[in-house]
Order: structure tokens, then sequence, then C-alpha cells
């Protein structure tokens, strides 16, 4: 992807990220966020095909961020040497989201938020798979549960604990959130 075309990509980022925290997701048509981008419809079309593809894609790139190991210290936070473990998978993504890091706090108490947590469920259920399945993300495996029905409540567990620390406005620290997390879900492991 040339520089131009990284250009366009992060105004319809950065526009659809506005409209999603002023509006409702249903209410949000393309003519808005090509209209808040300053592109042409062809533009649009030519990086993605729907606004459900805009929004997957913006929901995969954060989270895929997050759950891949980072290979150098991000601003705020050090995660690329330390042990990864649930505890600092958590952690991680919780820091992303107190610096809002790509706006993904503003997307959190956005008026689309229930389409936004679905999409995150949804994407988190597969990069939870995926490690699992790897055996990359420490969670622990108690007995002869399937893998996909912990992927599951792994994401849906996170995603509630999301919702609940962002919407009672951040209080406790990422690292104290994570740890409740870890708390819960390895409770009778």
């Amino acid at each position: 992807m040339d520089q131009r075309q990284r250009k366009t990509r992060e105004a319809l980022y950065a526009a659809f990220k506005e409209l999603l925290a002023e509006k409702d997701y249903a209410k949000i048509s393309v003519a808005d966020i090509i209209e808040r981008a300053g592109v042409g419809r062809t533009t649009f079309y030519a990086h993605f095909s729907t606004k459900d593809a805009l929004l997957d894609d913006v929901c995969c790139t954060i989270f895929e961020h997050v759950f891949n190991t980072p290979e150098a210290p991000e601003p705020g936070h050090d995660y690329s040497q330390g042990p990864c473990d649930l505890h600092a998978e958590v952690a991680h993504l919780l820091h992303h989201i107190a610096e809002n890091d790509m706006g993904v706090a503003d997307l959190i108490c956005g008026k689309s938020s229930d389409v936004v947590m679905a999409r995150f469920q949804r994407h988190l259920y597969d990069l939870a798979s995926a490690q699992i399945e790897r055996g990359e993300l420490a969670v622990e495996l108690s007995g002869d549960l399937p893998r996909r029905f912990l992927a599951h409540h792994f994401a849906v567990s996170l995603i509630g604990a999301i919702h609940w620390w962002v919407m009672r406005g951040m209080q406790e620290e990422p690292d104290t959130v994570a740890g409740y997390f870890v708390r819960v879900m390895t409770a009778g492991a």
C-alpha cells in the first residue's frame, strides 16, 4: 500500500470512528463516511466493499495489534520483555483502551457501542481461539473443556469486563482490572 492509499485509509478510519461515537451504527451511511473523510464514493469502495467491511477492518486492526506481542516498548507500557501470560495479554489490551489508542475507548462509549462490542467480541473470539490452539494464550484448560467453549467464554467475559471498566470511567489501573479478570477466569482451574 502506497502513502496515498495509507492516508486515504486513515481518513476513512478517523471519519468512521468519529461517526460511531456520534451516531447509531444503523444511521451511518457510506455517504456520511465519505463526506466526513473528504473522499469520493469510488475511493471508499476501492478500499472497502461496505461499511460493515470497514468496521471489521477497524476492529481487526485494533485487536491484531494488541494480541501480537510487541517487539519494542510502547508509549505508556512495555510488554515486549516479560512473560506472555493471560495477565500480560489482558493488561496490554487494557492499556491501549486506557490510552484511547486508535480511538477504541471512544468506540466502546459511543452511540454505536453495542455494534462495536459485538464485533470486538467476534474478533476477540477468533484471536483467542487461534492463540489457544497454538498454546500462546495461557488459559488454564481444566478437564475436557472444549477449546471453542473456552474461547467463547474468554471473549464474552473479557468484553463484559472491558465494558464494565470503561463505562465506570476506567477508575482502576489496567493491571488491576487484568488481575480481576485472571482471578475470575482461573477460579476453579
